[in-house]
């Protein structure tokens, strides 16, 4: 009886031990799989977060450039080297083309 008793104590024991091993692995199972949702949702964040930042870099980049160019546009000397082109268009314009150019001349 004595035996009977000790290998019965032994299955309770082994079966509490199989018990607790199977709930450890279980949770271990879950807070595995919270930490690899965690980070496929910090994963994506990063993402958006990142393409937010891009596109504000390019909006800035297109402010910077429409500034840059306006700037341009505005500086006198390109204002005078705009007005030098038109005067030299028109004097073109005013005189009568040549009737052969040289180069063809001798051909």
């Amino acid at each position: 009886m004595k035996i009977a008793a000790g290998i019965a104590v032994g299955l309770v024991a082994i079966v509490g031990f199989a018990a607790a091993l199977s709930k450890g692995i279980f949770a271990s199972k879950q807070r595995q799989e919270s930490a690899e949702t965690a980070l496929v949702q910090d994963h994506e964040e990063t993402a958006s977060i990142n393409r937010e930042i891009g596109r504000q870099a390019e909006a800035h980049d297109g402010e910077v450039a429409a500034t840059k160019a306006a700037a341009y546009e505005r500086s006198p000397e390109i204002q005078l080297l705009r007005a030098l082109e038109a005067e030299d268009r028109r004097e073109l314009a005013k005189r009568s083309p040549s009737p052969t150019p040289p180069s063809s001349a001798t051909h």
